[in-house]
């Protein structure tokens, strides 16, 4: 395919540039399309926090969750021991009967 320009110039677009150009569309609308779908899936899991859910955090803290705020929740431990952590840390969670 031969394109000119106004200078007189020929431009040459080759189909394999072509298809180079497609590609990396695809690529980058597959990046932004999986980061969309991460995002909803975590927005979900901090939605669906309870209080007496076992929640694990982002890294590797397991306790029991007893108070929900805003952006926090605190999770006792053990017997003695309670934390504060951000929502968006809990990696995931199980509802314990």
């Amino acid at each position: 395919m031969l394109l000119t320009s106004k200078g007189g110039e020929t431009l040459i677009l080759t189909f394999s540039n072509t298809y180079l150009i497609v590609i990396v569309i695809l690529l980058i609308l597959l990046l932004f399309v999986q980061r969309r779908k991460a995002q909803r899936q975590r927005s979900l899991l901090t939605d669906s926090l309870f209080v007496g859910a076992f929640a694990c955090t982002l890294c590797g803290v397991m306790g029991t969750i007893t108070k929900i705020t805003e952006d926090t929740i605190y999770m006792r431990l053990n017997e003695e021991l309670e934390i504060s952590v951000l929502k968006t840390s809990v990696n995931g969670i199980k509802k314990l009967t």
